[in-house]
């Protein structure tokens, strides 16, 4: 297995310490074909982001065949029902229709809704590999996670491998 330039686990380790002491970001992409990490995160921010009692009107899960990425931003876009934040988690997110969608969202996300994003199996790339046939590689620093926007690759994604929604609004 070739070697990445970022360490997923103290990446992961690192998102995961951060729900833990309450600090959310806005959006995660979690995505990868190895799914340990991005459901370790997933995990850790469906446990600490809403309390129990808030559960029933401010966390929603669905899965990407069940949604369209329309109804995923109106859900997103809803205001927490007398709480601080609401919760939106959609899992196996690349089945979602029109999931570019996301876009307008992702650039302009609330504050009081956390939107975690979670592709178990990344979306088709054209190049699997660095130049000169080298190993593969983390995407560019322009497709990588902002703070608002962090993420966790758990695989060895192409530099094109982010979706170009994603790109479009780093």
């Amino acid at each position: 297995m070739a070697k990445s330039s970022v360490n997923v686990g103290a990446q992961c380790a690192q998102i995961v310490e951060d729900v833990r002491k309450g600090v959310f970001s806005p959006v995660y992409l979690l995505m990868g074909d190895e799914p340990y990490y991005p459901e370790l995160v997933c995990d850790a921010i469906l446990a600490h982001c809403i309390p129990e009692e808030e559960k029933d009107f401010n966390e929603t899960v669905c899965y990407g065949s069940d949604v369209t990425a329309a109804q995923v931003v109106t859900a997103a876009r809803r205001f927490p029902m007398m709480a601080e934040r609401q919760l939106v988690v959609v899992k196996e997110a690349q089945m979602m229709k029109g999931i570019e969608d996301l876009a307008l969202y992702c650039a302009e996300p609330l504050d009081s809704t956390v939107l975690v994003i979670l592709m178990h199996k990344p979306p088709p790339c054209g190049i699997t590999r660095s130049p000169a046939g080298s190993s593969p590689t983390m995407p560019p620093a322009g497709c990588r996670s902002s703070p608002r926007r962090p993420n966790c690759w758990a695989s060895r994604p192409a530099p094109n491998c982010p979706p170009s929604w994603w790109r479009r609004t780093s």
